[in-house]
């Protein structure tokens, strides 16, 4: 009941947010070409508020669409979005007729539990039998794991060298939280070491990881892992239900074979 009430009240935040923002953009539009003859320097003052206010805008039409989702969990909704499995490492048949999509944090105990108990399991009986395609998508949990955006950061620059899977399950193996140690790792995959040094510390991929997180924010993620399930189709997407939480296989068993009975009905 206080999680309906918090996203009834923050429901009213950001209509009251876009009431305000909405008035000032009016506000500007009627008075700016008035003002803007005083000076250059106050145009350009305009400007930037009018470009800011754009951007609020834009803010507060993705704040509503993740409390919209927000609430229909909170009602006991499923949570559907279009998510795009983007450019990132992919196991299984590229046409596969289902797709898995993982949002993880390295450094999260649930999202190891995951693939310790759980992802074997899937593994060998729907990705490896060409039945379900799995994209791995990076989720750091910044405030409680400051550690993961560098280990997700690790594991793209071991994907320069090939080993992007091996150095995902080193790191999860490992049941370290510092920061990757980026020498006994490449060591023990046979890595360039200094050139995975370099890469990480670079931030070369900070922004890889980032987008990742983003489009998970705006899916519906809120913790790890969180999973979006869904039909293959042609594109850099899919249309997905949220499944959060290391669920056991009978759980994703029995969500894999119900869509996969109900596209071969429709065959």
């Amino acid at each position: 009941m206080k999680q309906v009430r918090s996203v009834s009240l923050q429901w009213r935040l950001v209509c009251v947010c876009a009431m305000v923002v909405s008035i000032a953009v009016l506000i500007l539009c009627v008075v700016a070409p008035v003002w803007a003859d005083d000076s250059d320097d106050l145009r350009r003052q305009l400007d930037t508020m009018k470009h800011d206010l754009d951007s609020i805008k834009q803010d507060v039409q993705e704040i509503r669409k993740i409390l919209e989702r927000a609430r229909k969990r909170s009602a006991g909704g499923s949570v559907k979005a279009t998510v795009s499995i983007d450019d990132d490492p992919m196991l299984g048949n590229r046409n596969a007729p289902l797709t898995l999509i993982e949002f993880s944090d390295y450094h999260c105990p649930f999202c190891r539990r995951f693939f310790m108990q759980t992802f074997p399991k899937i593994k060998s009986t729907y990705i490896d039998t060409g039945k379900v395609r799995y994209v791995f998508r990076d989720y750091p949990l910044d405030a409680i794991h400051p550690n993961a955006r560098k280990a997700a950061e690790a594991a793209h620059c071991a994907q320069e060298q090939g080993k992007f899977w091996e150095m995902h399950d080193l790191i999860f193996e490992s049941k370290d939280s510092e920061f990757p140690d980026l020498k006994r790792l490449g060591h023990n995959l046979g890595l360039d070491v200094a050139r995975l040094d370099r890469c990480v510390h670079s931030g070369k991929y900070g922004k890889e990881v980032e987008k990742d997180y983003q489009d998970g924010t705006l899916a519906g993620v809120t913790g790890t892992p969180g999973f979006f399930l869904g039909l293959t189709r042609k594109g850099a997407a899919i249309q997905g239900t949220l499944i959060s939480g290391a669920q056991p296989f009978a759980r994703f068993s029995q969500l894999f074979d119900a869509l996969l009975a109900g596209q071969n009905a429709q065959q």
